[in-house]
């Protein structure tokens, strides 16, 4: 039995990552600047350190999600004849593995960049579960809902 390694892209989506923390984080201090704006329009009183605590929180919560930024250098899918097994995870690994002839459903989300750089996240659904191979080329993805859509019953 045979094993394909299917390579997924790794720059792009660590790039896609970063934009994204960094625009939560620019809406974030364009959100307590217009608040500081409009609060000190009303009252000259008011203070802007619990502006500022209240912000701290939210940015907080956006930067605990800053090691997904290298998350997809991380990433292994290999394919065989019967089962498809993606590898996932910095220090905590997870490997999911799911039978092709068992694929009820297959799902494809592809971002802005994924559309213009030929990637995508593709879900494989079956009975009792899913495995998400994130990241793969559009050609690999195509050829596997081929290969899964040949596998159904009639």
């Amino acid at each position: 039995m045979s094993t394909e390694t299917i390579t997924p892209h790794r720059w792009i989506p660590c790039l896609e990552q970063l934009l994204t923390i960094l625009a939560e984080l620019i809406g974030l201090v364009l959100t307590y600047i217009t608040f500081k704006y409009v609060a000190n329009y009303f009252t000259e009183s008011f203070n802007s350190d619990y502006l500022l605590s209240i912000a701290l929180l939210p940015a907080l919560y956006i930067l605990k999600s800053i090691g997904v930024i290298i998350e997809p250098l991380f990433i292994k899918i290999e394919r065989s004849e019967n089962h498809i097994t993606a590898t996932t995870g910095i220090l905590t690994r997870r490997k999911d593995k799911i039978a092709l002839n068992k694929i009820e459903n297959v799902e494809r989300v592809q971002t802005f960049l994924g559309r213009r750089c030929g990637y995508c996240t593709i879900t494989l659904y079956a009975p009792g579960g899913w495995v998400k191979l994130p990241n793969i080329q559009d050609s690999d993805a195509q050829e596997l809902e081929d290969k899964v859509i040949a596998d159904q019953p009639d």
